[in-house]
């Protein structure tokens, strides 16, 4: 009789891990928008800055025109 409790044991913890799995996806789709999201916000101040410091003026108003 033992191992009917370790198996009612396992499918209850098999259980539970598939409960979670949806949050867990849930949460990295979140965690992934919001990086991506600041990753741009930084790739454009990058590239601002460099079309305002750059030594030739045709090429900060192309990179503006990126923007």
């Amino acid at each position: 009789m033992v191992t009917d409790g370790l198996t009612s044991d396992i499918e209850l913890l098999s259980n539970a891990q598939l409960c979670c799995v949806p949050m867990f996806v849930t949460e990295s789709l979140l965690v992934y928008a919001e990086f991506s999201e600041a990753l741009e916000e930084l790739g454009g101040c990058f590239l601002a800055k460099t079309a305002l410091n750059g030594d030739d003026d045709d090429s900060g108003k192309n990179i503006q025109i990126l923007l």
